[in-house]
């Protein structure tokens, strides 16, 4: 028997990206069109597109039991919510509710206003937890989540700055914005997963998604890099995106199908880790960001257990761990800087080195008790970020 070669090309990632097609058995996704207005700035306006776990297929059908997370997404420059289906499919079977923000979809967006209503939205649903009247009456939960793609990448680390009760972010070739995502990267403390296709030529990863993630406050942050990824790939095919892509002239080497299976794989599990705290999640995520083909990463974020920096031993240690009255750290590399943060992410210490070192100390006897993380930039351009215990 001969198979076609989509069906072939659909088992290859399916054994490779295990986690590609955890949404085939999961629930109907319902839909529904809102518009809600912020108060907050001259009753804006702002429609958007909403999926959901349902009992049945269809528009406006009940919600399926439970209570589920929000995801607002965000979209590129001038393309339109329905390029990004893609997430609709993966995610809302998964069990999550996702928001597709339709607005600043002109050729003149206002950055600051798209990444406001990436947070405005989920607050609005959220709220509808709360409505008897409203389909998503009792099912929503706390869990709140910005992200988006390109111009919508930049727009949900505005977001997230302007809103640090946000619980996690999620960037997808973010691009630069105005007002500046990398400086608001700074004010970011929340859990971050940034994607690049590594042949983007559009927001190439030099200019846009590797400074915001080097600039992120956040002590769990992770960057995927996918080897011969694009930019337009991570959601369905859009005539702009792709005008705007061909271009540039970029260096494809995967098929789009291939770039959202790796994406996918990684993302479904890290969700599910970091917003319902899932043990094989967290593991599963752990494994496919470090065995998975075509994939290369930066990763500092202890909670989770992963290898940080893709390194099995960071040239970095903490003495002693658990520590009471003094802390110490030794390392292979000159130090640049070093911050400690406690459970919630407020800043308790920071230094500057002003001279080469490679050993640092300090008095903890004002810290109370408790987890905190310890995050270390190095002068040869690394980071990494140690969980430290102290105790009563």
């Amino acid at each position: 028997m001969r198979f076609p070669f989509h069906t072939i090309t659909f088992l290859f990632l399916l054994l490779l990206f295990p986690g590609f097609l955890l949404h085939a058995q999961g629930y109907p996704i319902g839909e529904v069109r809102l518009t809600f207005l912020d108060s907050s700035r001259n009753d804006r306006e702002i429609s958007v597109d909403v999926f959901y776990p349902a009992l049945i297929a269809g528009e406006e059908v009940p919600c399926a039991q439970g209570v589920f997370p929000v995801l607002s997404l965000g979209h590129g420059f001038v393309m339109t919510i329905n390029a990004y289906h893609n997430f609709r499919d993966v995610l809302v079977p998964e069990g999550f509710v996702l928001a597709l923000v339709d607005t600043e979809t002109g050729a003149s967006p206002s950055h600051s206003d798209f990444g406001l209503d990436l947070a405005f939205i989920i607050r609005a649903i959220q709220a509808l937890s709360m409505d008897t009247a409203s389909l998503f009456f009792s099912h929503i939960n706390s869990k709140l989540v910005v992200m988006g793609h390109s111009m919508g990448g930049g727009a949900s680390l505005l977001a997230a700055a302007a809103d640090p009760s946000i619980t996690a972010l999620v960037g997808f070739a973010p691009a630069e914005t105005n007002p500046s995502a990398i400086n608001a990267a700074g004010q970011i403390y929340q859990p971050t997963l940034l994607f690049a296709g590594e042949e983007d030529c559009v927001t190439p990863p030099a200019q846009h998604p590797v400074p915001m993630f080097n600039a992120l406050a956040s002590a769990c942050k992770t960057y995927v890099s996918i080897e011969g990824g694009g930019h337009c790939y991570f959601a369905n095919y859009n005539l702009l995106c792709s005008i705007g892509e061909n271009l540039c002239f970029p260096n494809l080497t995967i098929s789009r199908e291939e770039q959202q299976a790796r994406t996918f794989s990684l993302l479904i599990h890290w969700l599910h880790c970091v917003l319902e705290g899932e043990t094989n999640a967290c593991s599963s995520f752990m494994d496919t960001l470090s065995q998975a083909p075509g994939i290369n990463y930066v990763h500092s974020c202890p909670s989770l257990f992963i290898p940080e920096s893709g390194q099995l031993n960071p040239p970095v240690r903490l003495i002693p761990n658990p520590f009471r009255h003094r802390l110490a750290l030794l390392s292979e590399i000159p130090l640049e800087k070093i911050s400690i943060r406690d459970a919630q992410g407020r800043l308790c210490f920071f230094y500057a080195f002003p001279r080469l070192s490679t050993t640092w100390e300090a008095d903890t006897s004002q810290l109370i008790p408790g987890i905190y993380f310890i995050h270390i930039e190095t002068r040869d351009g690394q980071s990494f970020s140690l969980k430290g215990i102290k105790l009563s």
